[in-house]
This record gives C-alpha cells, sequence and structure tokens, in this order.
C-alpha cells in the first residue's frame, strides 16, 4: 500500500515537472488544469492572474471571477478546497483547487509542490516576455541607429543614394544563396549597409566630383575604408562589421587596398560585400559616369571570377541576378 502510494507520488511529481515544457503562457495555464485535474482528481480548479490594472481574471476554472469569491468559497469548503496566493516571481493572483472531499496531507503537500512549479514557470514565461519586449525595443533602436548611419553617407553624396541599402539586400541575398545561418545573413546586411561609412570623412567636392579623380584625390576616397573601420571597430556587433569596412576593397590577387591582402586573409563577409559592392556600383550613376548595366557588371565579376573575386561568392551572385532577370 505504502509502495502504490509512494509510486503514485512520484508519478503525479513527474508530471509536475513537465509544466516546464510549455512555450507560451496561455498553453501552460491550459496544460496545467489538465494536468491538476487528471492527477488530483478534483472538483474546482481556477488559476487567477493580476493583470496591469492590477485586477484579477480567469484564465482556467470555474465561475469565481474575484479574489473574495475565492476566500468565500474557500471558507464554505473548508477542508476540501486547497488556495495558494502567488507572491513571487513578479507573479500577482492565486490559485484555488478543491475536492469533493476532504484533504489529505498528502495531498495537500503535492498541491503546494504544484502551486509552487506553477508559479515559478510562470514568472520564467512573464520574465522572458518582458526580455523579448525589451529586445524588441533595442532591435528597432539598433536598426534605426543603422539606418540613420548610412542616410548620414548618402545625404552627403546625392550619386550614391541607395547603394548601401542595394549592396546590403543583394549581400544577403548571396549570403542566402551560400546557404548561411539567419545570423550570419543579418551581419551580412548590416555589414553591407555600413560598409561605406568611412565616406563620411571624405572631402564632399571629391565625393562629387564629376570628373576622374586624380591619384591624390584617389588616396584621399581610398581612405576610407580604414574610417569606415575606425568609426566601427569599438562597437560591440555579434559580426566583424568593422572588418568589412575595411576589408571590402581587398581582392583576391592582392590588387585591392587598403592592405592588400590576399585570398584567405580576406574575410568571407567581406568577400561578399565586395561583389555586392562592385555589381551595385556599376549599375548606378556616379558622378563621373553613367551606370554601366546589369550586363556589364556581370561580366566584370565573372571575368575575375578566382583573380579578384570569391569564385563562390560571384556564383552566387550570378544566380541571384538570373533569379531577378
Amino acid at each position: 500500500m505504502y509502495g502504490e502510494s509512494l509510486l503514485s507520488e512520484l508519478s503525479c511529481l513527474y508530471e509536475i515537472a513537465s509544466l516546464g515544457e510549455a512555450q507560451e503562457l496561455e498553453e501552460l495555464l491550459e496544460t496545467a488544469k489538465e494536468k491538476a485535474i487528471r492527477l488530483f482528481g478534483l472538483s474546482h480548479y481556477a488559476v487567477f492572474l493580476e493583470t496591469s490594472g492590477n485586477e484579477k481574471r480567469a484564465f482556467c476554472g470555474w465561475r469565481i471571477k474575484t479574489e473574495e469569491e475565492a476566500k468565500e468559497y474557500l471558507g464554505k469548503a473548508g477542508l476540501r478546497a486547497f488556495y495558494y496566493p502567488f507572491k513571487r516571481n513578479g507573479i500577482g493572483g492565486f490559485l484555488l483547487m478543491a475536492k469533493q472531499r476532504p484533504l489529505q496531507n498528502s495531498e495537500i503537500r503535492l498541491f503546494r509542490l504544484f502551486a509552487h512549479s506553477l508559479e515559478d514557470t510562470m514568472g520564467l514565461m512573464v520574465s522572458l516576455r518582458k526580455l523579448k519586449e525589451t529586445q524588441r525595443t533595442l532591435e528597432e533602436a539598433f536598426w534605426g541607429v543603422a539606418f540613420a548611419l548610412t542616410k548620414l553617407v548618402e545625404r552627403r553624396d546625392p550619386y550614391t543614394s541607395g547603394h548601401s541599402l542595394g549592396v546590403a539586400e543583394l549581400s544577403r541575398k548571396i549570403g542566402e544563396k551560400l546557404g548561411l545561418s539567419e545570423k550570419e545573413l543579418i551581419g551580412l546586411y548590416i555589414s553591407g549597409l555600413l560598409h561605406d561609412i568611412g565616406k563620411s570623412t571624405i572631402p564632399l567636392e571629391i565625393l562629387v566630383k564629376p570628373g576622374r579623380l586624380n591619384d591624390l584625390e584617389m588616396k584621399l576616397i581610398r581612405l576610407h575604408t580604414q574610417a569606415g573601420y575606425e568609426i566601427l571597430k569599438d562597437i560591440a556587433f555579434p559580426w566583424p562589421v568593422a572588418l568589412v569596412a575595411l576589408q571590402h576593397h581587398e581582392r583576391l590577387d592582392g590588387s585591392g587596398y587598403p592592405q592588400a591582402l590576399k585570398g584567405h586573409e580576406i574575410i568571407r563577409e567581406a568577400k561578399i560585400v565586395a561583389v555586392a559592392d562592385v555589381v551595385d556600383a556599376m549599375t548606378h550613376d556616379r558622378p563621373y559616369r553613367p551606370g554601366y548595366g546589369i550586363e556589364k557588371a556581370q561580366e566584370e565579376i565573372e571575368s575575375n571570377k578566382g583573380t579578384k573575386y570569391d569564385p563562390q561568392a560571384v556564383e552566387a551572385c550570378l544566380l541571384v541576378l538570373k533569379d531577378h532577370a
């Protein structure tokens, strides 16, 4: 008899522990109700939680709508009911469970364990929900700052208006073709969006000069990669955004700038953004020339595949362009 009771109690404890498997608060409350009624043979069950207006409302249970009504019922039910107020983990409200007969001490102990587990799980879910809301707010602020920085550059140079966004979108699409993870794709997009941030330090007369740049002007404009790196390096991005700003004009054969890096010395993200940058730049007007068109851009990256541009990035880019032809 004792063995059967212990086995039954262990089974109940296992069921109580599994409450944490629920993903949403509403799912948790419904699961808890079903488990409690089934495990404990309840005649009545209700959970009440405090809302932002400091009122209590029933998620699961029966006709009782207020804490006063619950306490009134509790007084009438006597030893047949179990009442547990939620006071921990930022949760307000209470749990009420009742049976048709007086409760045994072993049942009250299990009821209390059930209530503790439910309260802790609800507290965790509420905390996670608040954390997600905070994270969403921070993400919105992050994207707002990123786009604002991009506009800062493009307002100075109307010829490159939309260029950063175009590079960001094409970089992400290339990454998708390469099978990168969602986190890596977001990093590519951000890197593309901010790759030319260093141009904010370049004299305006050079950025908008209608003719070809002379050697000195070319040296000055090439400083935008290092300048971009200096601007971004101290921001704790979870992606190598600053390195992309530094390396997006590097080429596999060492003919790029600012460090004349070769092959594996260039990070993958910079190789992808480099291809997207060239394609977007060649297909749009510049102060010193009209846009070349998509065919010319395709010819540029395809003919220099493996010498200047990463072969995988080029092939992925060509697939993207084909999809949008």
